[in-house]
């Protein structure tokens, strides 16, 4: 074409082809929502048994909405035998990200239910907020294809099984205690109680980038402020925390806490240090307790909760 710009036209071929593959992706990943995959063992189909405990389980009740923060640090039962209403553990995978968290339980939830927040703190760094990859493995178990709005283009372009792989999955034996059936009935994971530790490293992947994501507290703030005027009572906590990840991280923890102390009402008066528990009462990462760790945070949150469910009566 005369007089056309070559930079112009190279710039709109390849804006065509970023669209075109974003498409594609969708569609695939449409195709593999028509899978029926709602009886897999993956660890991630738990979230359909959590869902299904939620809608029956009797209110008032306790929620508690996180991540694998809660699905491997909290006895459930204990909880309830001390608070002496029903228990649903809603946690899961910080990868989901708490922007779906809340958005899935916030229509499921009923006026006098109490609702307890206890996400990780990657959840107000960087983009955990909106979830990763692990949200498209969760859409074709869901088939909720209304949660595609959760997915950025950005995880459909990664190098992600559930967009290039059209093959059948080969079956391959679960490990626990990443499989669904590691859950009990009330949503904590049991399966590694009595399994040896895993060294896990403490600077890598559990390193908080020192760039908080203020959307994410807000969005919290929001939520938290919405259930109140439903008649739901809601506090928010810190997550457990193993002291060299802690440390590892002090200057952007203390960072998110200050961010949310004044931005998100109901907070509970615990500060971060006060869930940070030695190595060795955790199992592989520095987010999911073993058995000792699981009953001494266990303890320390029914003490939290005691306090302000007396005080919110």
């Amino acid at each position: 074409m005369a007089g056309s710009n070559p930079s112009l036209i190279d710039m709109a071929r390849k804006l065509i082809r970023f669209i075109g593959v974003i498409v594609l992706s969708y569609l695939t990943l449409l195709c593999f929502c028509a899978r029926d995959d709602r009886n897999s063992n993956q660890y991630l189909a738990a979230q359909l048994d959590k869902i299904a405990l939620l809608r029956q389980t009797p209110s008032p009740r306790l929620v508690l909405v996180g991540g694998s923060n809660l699905a491997f640090g909290i006895d459930s039962s204990r909880l309830r035998q001390a608070l002496g209403v029903p228990v649903v553990n809603m946690g899961m995978h910080a990868g989901l990200g708490l922007k779906y968290m809340l958005d899935c339980i916030r229509p499921l939830l009923r006026k006098d239910d109490w609702v307890v927040i206890v996400p990780e703190y990657e959840q107000f760094v960087g983009n955990t907020f909106e979830g990763n990859f692990n949200l498209v493995t969760l859409c074709m178990i869901t088939h909720e294809v209304a949660d595609l709005r959760y997915l950025r283009p950005a995880y459909l372009l990664e190098d992600n099984w559930a967009i290039r792989d059209w093959r059948p999955r080969p079956q391959r034996d679960p490990i626990a205690p990443y499989t669904r059936d590691s859950f009990n009935r009330d949503g904590d994971v049991i399966a590694h109680l009595n399994m040896p530790a895993r060294p896990f490293k403490v600077k890598g992947w559990g390193q908080l980038e020192h760039q908080l994501n203020y959307q994410a507290v807000q969005y919290l703030a929001d939520f938290v402020v919405e259930c109140e005027r439903g008649g739901i009572k809601t506090l928010w906590l810190f997550p457990c925390r193993s002291q060299s990840s802690y440390q590892a991280d002090l200057a952007t923890v203390s960072q998110v806490a200050t961010a949310l102390q004044k931005r998100v009402p109901h907070m509970a008066p615990e500060l971060p240090g006060d869930f940070v528990y030695e190595d060795r009462f955790f199992y592989d990462t520095s987010y999911h307790m073993n058995a000792a760790g699981r009953a001494l945070h266990t303890g320390r949150m029914i003490q939290a909760l005691s306090a302000w469910m007396n005080a919110r009566q």
